[in-house]
């Protein structure tokens, strides 16, 4: 026995399967309802047959789990690629509260036009007129019509 694991066709859980193929078990469940995977139930479970689901024997799997590299510890500092792309999202945060500060100055801007609008909106249905503006004068007065009922009333 030479130590590595060997790939040979093996029957395995729906579950394991699933994970293995990288697909979600109901897909699973779709193949083999469209015959595209090879498998059979024990005891009421699904087996699903993988030729490349590598098997192992304990003698081969303790072997290559003294020679794998342990994963990179806690305190180890993030790797580069994951250094940069967090300054990335610290200037792309920045510049999002920048906007959110100046939306909301022009926002504040906004309020006090309408204010000052609704103040004037006001006055001119109070009848006290725009500041600044004259009242209409009776000068013209005679060079309108009168009523079409004062017609008939006279």
């Amino acid at each position: 026995m030479t130590g590595y694991p060997t790939t040979t066709p093996a029957a395995i859980p729906l579950r394991d399967a699933a994970a293995h193929l990288g697909i979600s078990e109901n897909a699973v469940r779709k193949r083999i309802t469209r015959g595209t995977l090879q498998a059979h139930k024990v005891d009421g479970a699904w087996s699903v047959v993988v030729d490349d689901y590598p098997t192992a024997t304990p003698e081969s799997a303790i072997d290559q789990a003294a020679t794998t590299p342990p994963a990179t510890p806690p305190d180890q500092p993030p790797a580069l690629d994951q250094t940069a792309l967090v300054e990335q999202l610290q200037m792309e945060n920045g510049r999002l509260w920048a906007e959110l500060e100046s939306r909301r100055e022009a926002d504040r801007e906004q309020r006090i036009i309408i204010s000052q609008l609704a103040g004037r909106v006001e006055a001119l249905q109070a009848g006290q007129g725009a500041p600044g503006s004259t009242e209409p004068s009776d000068q013209h007065d005679d060079d309108r019509r009168p009523a079409w009922w004062q017609f008939w009333r006279s």
